[in-house]
């Protein structure tokens, strides 16, 4: 049951993301300065100089530490 609601939720955010993708193709948004670009959620993956693994999210002008609050 588990596997079952882990791969919906998948198919549900990757369904999503093709949504975005392809309506900021239709608005010819071809800079990541653009507000389009901008207001969608970015993660980033790196490791702090501890070699610990640390996820930023971004949006619009804001950075945020992710907490793992899902």
């Amino acid at each position: 049951m588990l596997e079952r609601v882990k791969l919906i939720a998948l198919i549900t955010i990757e369904e999503h993301n093709r949504e975005i993708v392809e309506r900021l193709y239709q608005q010819k948004i071809q800079s990541p300065k653009h507000f389009e670009w901008l207001q969608q959620l970015r993660f980033r993956k790196f490791n702090d100089e501890n070699e610990s693994l640390l996820i930023q999210v971004d949006q619009t002008n804001c950075i945020f530490d992710y907490g793992y609050e899902y």
